[in-house]
């Protein structure tokens, strides 16, 4: 009678003690796929494999790619270690706008292309527009307009579309570009009142 209940009781504790010691060796086991691996450049261990941040490799993530520690700016993205900058921006990180360097006064001097007479020279002021790529221009063949002449910046260039300024006093209309070279405005614009006239300038 007591061998019945004997058995049993041997069989229960075996299987406790198997049943605990898997458990240890199951967590155990779990636990150490990560112990000894040494992510590096702020990378997370998982399963025993390190996972990347952007712009780094390896089995550690020990080597950086171009783009590792480049942080382009208003909206830049880093391609093969360079930012492109979108529109309106420029500079290493796109930390500059475009049309900054168009802002300011000017002593324009312009000539008419088709006799050479020159305009008197004048202030002309450029200062930012309404959109990132847009800029004003007041004073335009010394002050001919009363409103601003709403000008495109790409790149180096200042494109004016043809646009009519005082539209509703008069219909006269503007159109032209400039091109900016080591901080000298260099203009072809053309003027249409009753006639069409062409100018070129130099804005300094």
């Amino acid at each position: 009678m007591g061998r019945i209940i004997f058995i049993p009781r041997i069989f229960l504790v075996t299987m406790l003690t198997c049943l605990a010691f898997s458990s240890v060796t199951y967590m155990a086991c779990k636990e150490d796929k990560c112990k000894d691996v040494n992510c590096q450049n702020g990378a997370t261990c998982s399963a025993g494999i390190c996972n990347c941040p952007t712009n780094y490799s390896g089995v550690h993530c020990e080597t950086a790619g171009p783009c590792a520690g480049i942080n382009c700016l208003n909206g830049g993205t880093c391609n093969n270690g360079n930012c492109t900058c979108p529109t309106g921006y420029e500079g290493t990180y796109c930390e500059t706008e475009i049309r900054t360097k168009f802002e300011k006064i000017w002593a324009a001097s312009d000539t008419n292309v088709f006799n050479n007479n020159p305009v008197t020279t004048y202030q002309a002021v450029i200062t930012g527009g309404t959109d990132i790529s847009q800029v004003a221009i007041n004073g335009i063949f010394n002050g001919f307009f009363a409103h601003n002449v709403t000008g495109i910046v790409k790149g180096d260039t200042i494109i004016v579309n043809i646009q009519q300024p005082d539209a509703g006093n008069n219909n006269y209309s503007i159109s032209g570009s400039a091109f900016l070279l080591n901080d000298t405005l260099y203009w072809h614009y053309t003027i249409v009142t009753t006639g069409t006239v062409n100018y070129k300038g130099i804005w300094r």
